[in-house]
């Protein structure tokens, strides 16, 4: 991996968690923590929470992450880069 690739997504991470509108919808917010969390881990590990009222978000936020398995670290950090950028 290039280090221009890892300061670019460091960069965007930032940027998301600073500059991004908390308005966002919920699903581009879900594939801005999946792509993130892909990129970061790598698959995801674990049991799908349970969906109950208190974990809904967070049900959605795991099939988020799982839909992306398989895919690179690599790719995960450009998807990733790109999808911020096109927030800002």
């Amino acid at each position: 991996m290039s280090d221009s690739l890892e300061t670019e997504f460091q960069a965007a991470a930032v940027t998301a968690l600073n500059n991004l509108s908390k308005s966002l919808p919920n699903t581009t917010k879900i594939d801005i923590y999946s792509f993130f969390k892909q990129a970061t881990k790598g698959d995801v590990t674990g049991a799908r929470p349970r969906i109950i009222s208190s974990s809904i978000a967070r049900a959605m936020m795991y099939d988020g992450w799982k839909k992306l398995e398989g895919m690179s670290k690599e790719e995960s950090k450009k998807k990733y880069i790109d999808l911020v950028k096109s927030l800002e």
